[in-house]
């Protein structure tokens, strides 16, 4: 199981998912949603509707 870089959390499908989507396909290290939305300065409900709306669109990252 993949941790966060930053907080060390275990982090969860979708929160790799929205990593590999929003930063980087190809990427090998994650930030949990928390520590994401605070790298991009948005509200960690802002992460979440981002899954939701990806999941929505049929995107394949999220299983």
């Amino acid at each position: 199981m993949e941790c966060c870089e930053k907080c060390g959390r275990l982090l969860s499908t979708d929160e790799i998912a929205v990593y590999r989507r929003m930063v980087s396909r190809s990427a090998e290290r994650f930030l949990c949603k928390n520590c994401l939305a605070e790298y991009w300065g948005v509200p960690p409900a802002v992460i979440e509707e981002k899954i939701v709306h990806f999941r929505a669109m049929g995107c394949l990252l999220f299983g």
